[in-house]
This record gives C-alpha cells, sequence and structure tokens, in this order.
C-alpha cells in the first residue's frame, strides 16, 4: 500500500475529512447538524457511520492492492473478507465499507460541475440513505484548491437531499390512503408510477398536494389500462 502511495493518500484524505467536519472552515453548522445526524446511526458491531466513513476514507484505495468484495453477496471474495475480519468488522458494517468502496471507484458525480436534477434524482435514487455519506466521499476526493467552489457544491446537493428527495418519500407511505381506483392494478405498477410521480414533483413539474397527485396518478393509471 506504501509502495502505491494508498496509505499517505488516505491520511490525506482523512485529515480533510476531519477539517471539514471539527473545524468552523468546513461545513455550515445546518449541513454538519445533517452530516452529524445521520453519522449516528451504529451498526450490530458497535462502530458507527462515522467511524466507519473515516475508515472508508482511509482506504478508499485499498481496492488498488486487494479484491474487495462489490456490494454483491454471491461475490464473497476471501481477501475482502479477511480485511473486514482484521478489524472486527461485522457484516452491515462490512457491506457499508464495500458501498463506499465502490461509489470511490465510479465517481459518477462531478462536484465541481453544475449537477442537472436528472442526474441529481439518478443519484439519490441509487444510493438513498446512504446518498449524504457517498457525496462526503465524491467531495474528499475530488476537492481540490477551488476548496470553496466544491463545498458550495456538497452543501447544495446535501440540502436538496433533505428538503426534496427525502420528502418525497413519503408518499409512499401515504398512497394506500389516496382516493384512487386502482383498476386492480398491481402493487409493482403502482410502485413504478408513484415513481413517475415522485420525478414529476422533484422536477418542478408537478405541485406537491393530495389533489394534484391524485389527480395525476389516476391519470397515469387509466392510460396503463
Amino acid at each position: 500500500m506504501k509502495a502505491k502511495g494508498v496509505w499517505s493518500d488516505g491520511l490525506n484524505s482523512l485529515e480533510k475529512l476531519e477539517v471539514l467536519l471539527n473545524t468552523p472552515e468546513g461545513f455550515s453548522d445546518g449541513v454538519n447538524r445533517i452530516i452529524s445526524e445521520e453519522l449516528r446511526y451504529t451498526f450490530d458491531c458497535g462502530l458507527n457511520k462515522y467511524q466507519m466513513l473515516k475508515f472508508s476514507v482511509l482506504f478508499y484505495q485499498a481496492y488498488q492492492v486487494m479484491l474487495l468484495r462489490q456490494n454483491a453477496p454471491e461475490r464473497y471474495e476471501e481477501p475482502y473478507t479477511n480485511f473486514c475480519d482484521n478489524f472486527g468488522f461485522c457484516e452491515d458494517a462490512c457491506s457499508y465499507y464495500s458501498l463506499m468502496i465502490k461509489s470511490s471507484q465510479e465517481l459518477s458525480l462531478n462536484m465541481k460541475d453544475r449537477v442537472s436534477l436528472e442526474r441529481q434524482y439518478e443519484f439519490y435514487d441509487e444510493y438513498r440513505n446512504h446518498s449524504i455519506d457517498v457525496l462526503v466521499i465524491y467531495l474528499i476526493k475530488q476537492m481540490n484548491e477551488e476548496k470553496e467552489l466544491y463545498i458550495n457544491r456538497f452543501e447544495y446537493m446535501i440540502k436538496k437531499y433533505i428538503t426534496k428527495y427525502c420528502e418525497l418519500q413519503s408518499i409512499n407511505g401515504e398512497i394506500t390512503t389516496l382516493d384512487i381506483s386502482r383498476h386492480e392494478l398491481s402493487d409493482v405498477r403502482l410502485t413504478l408510477l408513484i415513481e413517475k410521480v415522485k420525478e414529476k414533483i422533484f422536477f418542478g413539474n408537478l405541485r406537491y398536494d393530495r389533489k394534484t397527485i391524485i389527480n395525476y396518478l389516476q391519470k397515469l393509471i387509466e392510460q396503463s389500462n
């Protein structure tokens, strides 16, 4: 790992993370509270997300020198399992680390550029309740001397995730109470239609109120029959 610079890069990234999360020059108070709340989650082995995120930042280039499982249960590779076992990680903590490593390899989001609403929604929908953690990894890996620009982009993505994407997820829990005629539509098909409704609202093409949602969903149901 030293020969490939993995360890030194990891230490530099860990230092960046500590500065961003624990100093006044880091994130705004509001975003810091959001991140802190998210990172309090504790895994079965007693480690929390904050500890595992720091570990992931430190070792996110470990895939360069060893094979790692890509968050797929059918692909348990001995080197990866041993890597987790060496640190006493339970299955959920190990899977979390695997996801962080996988996301750092793909890097499908450029934190320097303005991200379209379509790409934002795709990103949030891909990582869901791990979106904040993955965004932190992306920021640390991509941030250069234009630190303020990257942080502004990051904070915008975090706020949009909380105020828009997460809020829209409540539609799934309320949809059973909506006054709609399903015409024997399957649960799977209804779920897909609800996703279309959420996308419409996220993109600003549909009002987020009960009557509008019912009418639009009813229209989609009728068109699908």
